[in-house]
């Protein structure tokens, strides 16, 4: 795992997290503001998490930094290669976040227990359960 914050304009923010996760090697977390992470997350390998994000407006010869601190709920699952922007403050509970998949945006609580991939990430379906044997149990 990677941490680095903006340091040079002023930003810093902690990793929060239980000892119910998995996180691969080669992850990257930019810290420059707090990232929260559920119980019982997986994140794969590769993956960035982005808290911050630049300025773009004209008038400045330096791009101003701002950054915003990150949620991301209980048994989430971000695949590999994915990337988190700093837009995106909210992930919540039982979200499947594709390999290779651009979130460019919070996601509301009320999409929980769902599955996003693509670029920009989009609603793919909701998760359904199974019968422990990999068949789906729609209800």
């Amino acid at each position: 795992m990677n941490f680095y914050p903006h340091l040079l304009d002023g930003l810093r923010g902690y990793l929060h997290c239980s000892d119910m996760k998995y996180i691969k090697p080669s992850v990257i977390f930019d810290l420059s503001a707090d990232i929260t992470l559920g119980e019982g997350i997986i994140i794969a390998e590769d993956v960035i998490l982005y808290t911050h994000e630049h300025d773009h407006s004209m008038g400045s010869n330096h791009l101003k930094v701002w950054a915003r601190a990150k949620v991301v709920g209980s048994n989430v699952y971000i695949g590999a290669r994915a990337i988190v922007l700093g837009n995106c403050t909210h992930i919540p509970d039982g979200v499947v976040i594709g390999a290779g998949s651009v979130v460019t945006k919070s996601i509301h609580k009320d999409f929980s227990h769902t599955i996003w991939a693509g670029n920009p990430a989009v609603l793919i379906r909701p998760r359904f359960p199974t019968d422990g044997k990999g068949d789906f149990v729609l209800t």
